[in-house]
């Protein structure tokens, strides 16, 4: 059973941000650029995914406002921890959030191509919330805060980027100063 719980413990809070660092990592080392959303911002909510009690993943998820002026519940990020994918828990995750959320459910973009079939199959509307263009500018910024001196080309797409344990390191670095600042609106909120 696959249940959506907002972070409230030591626990939960490190759990969060490990997971946006991993998401930011394997994006990073897979595509070249980060994400087009993080899973941690100061605009979102983190709920943690769960089977049967157990974290598997995180979404990220927030309010917004409609073509037609009302308020909508949506999905920015869908994570999920390497071992749990394929198995249909983000399908989960997303019934559930469609199920129990306050508003009209509604998935931003880019979708990757499991999104988008989730997206389809549960007719929830989806659209384009992230400049692309940007996303350039804001990769090589990132990666120029990560200070990586190791030489050698393991875990590296060109030698002059940082290895997966630097890119790591600083993503669980700004994730963590995020989490803070959001601190104050996670607690006393109960998950959709």
């Amino acid at each position: 059973m696959i249940s959506l719980t907002v972070p409230t413990t030591r626990d939960d809070r490190s759990l969060v941000i490990e997971m946006a660092a991993d998401y930011v990592e394997e994006y990073l080392h897979e595509h070249g650029t980060l994400p087009p959303s993080p899973l941690l911002t100061l605009d979102t909510l983190p709920l943690i995914i769960r089977r049967n009690g157990r974290p598997v993943g995180v979404m990220s998820m927030a309010t917004g406002d409609a073509e037609d002026g009302s308020e909508r519940s949506e999905i920015d990020t869908v994570y999920l921890m390497p071992r749990y994918r394929g198995r249909g828990y983000a399908s989960a995750a997303v019934i559930e959030f469609a199920v129990f959320a306050p508003h009209h459910p509604y998935l931003r973009g880019p979708l990757d191509d499991v999104m988008a079939h989730i997206a389809q199959e549960l007719e929830i509307p989806t659209g384009d919330h992230h400049d692309l263009c940007s996303l350039g500018m804001v990769t090589t910024a990132f990666l120029n805060t990560v200070n990586c001196t190791h030489t050698r080309m393991i875990q590296k797409r060109h030698e002059d980027d940082p290895c997966r344990n630097c890119v790591h390191t600083e993503a669980r670095k700004h994730f963590t100063k995020t989490y803070d600042l959001l601190a104050e609106r996670i607690e006393g909120v109960s998950a959709p």
